[in-house]
């Protein structure tokens, strides 16, 4: 299976921001499936879900806009989901 660079980074965006910006103690997950292939190509669902903080209704509009970021003051001193050693 061959994966284009725009798509990997696009994981590693959705789940670090999951990571990111569910508290300590939440949940982060990362799913995939199995789905008709189209085209003559495989087909798989990749999902991130999380209990984290979320986007207002207001923003989705932007979800896939280049280095977009809801400007929310509740992010900044959030704790890091994990723990990674020094």
């Amino acid at each position: 299976m061959w994966i284009d660079y725009v798509t990997t980074r696009s994981f590693f965006n959705l789940l670090s921001n999951a990571a990111k910006f569910t508290p300590r103690g939440g949940i982060v997950e990362f799913l995939f499936e199995s789905i008709p292939p189209k085209d003559d190509k495989v087909g798989i669902r990749f999902r991130v879900r999380d209990n984290g903080i979320g986007m207002s209704p207001e923003f989705l509009p932007h979800l896939y806009d280049p280095f977009s970021q809801e400007p929310r003051w509740e992010t900044r001193s959030r704790e890091p989901v994990w723990d990674y050693p020094s």
